[in-house]
């Protein structure tokens, strides 16, 4: 294997142990914006000017998307087949919620401390988080009632 740098320590090339070729490439801003693989196959990053990825364009025509908060948080991600999965989330970013393309949900749950203690799915099963004071995973129970300490 053989990997090759520029000048802001990022890969631009890649070499696998069978001598087959990937390549990467940035914008003036370091973001990456193509990887073009051995095939000859490039897949696509189109940006803001902050750098949040608005879109990935793939070699096979699809296309992903993204939508994000005024503090850069994605808020939903549209696929290549077009199936949205959307996140809410609260007002220090957190995410409260996820649902995706059918509409199956989770909404997460946390502490004062912002630790999670709660993944609930939309049978309102619940897979709980119990943390000691030193914010250490002490106890996990899951949704068939497993408890792991």
């Amino acid at each position: 294997k053989y990997l090759w740098w520029n000048s802001l320590a990022q890969v631009v090339h890649f070499q696998d142990c069978s001598g087959k070729d990937t390549y990467y490439r940035y914008d003036d801003r370091g973001h990456l914006i193509a990887v073009t693989d051995a095939l000859n196959n490039t897949t696509t990053l189109e940006r803001k000017p902050d750098g949040e990825v608005l879109r990935i364009n793939h070699p096979d025509g699809s296309v992903e998307s993204f939508t994000y908060n005024a503090l850069g948080q994605v808020l939903s991600h549209t696929d290549g087949k077009g199936q949205i999965t959307r996140l809410s989330r609260n007002a220090r970013g957190l995410p409260t919620r996820r649902e995706d393309a059918k509409g199956k949900a989770v909404a997460y749950q946390y502490d004062k401390a912002i630790r999670l203690t709660a993944l609930v799915n939309e049978n309102n099963a619940t897979y709980n988080f119990v943390y000691d004071n030193a914010d250490r995973l002490i106890e996990e129970k899951r949704i068939d009632n497993l408890t792991r300490r």
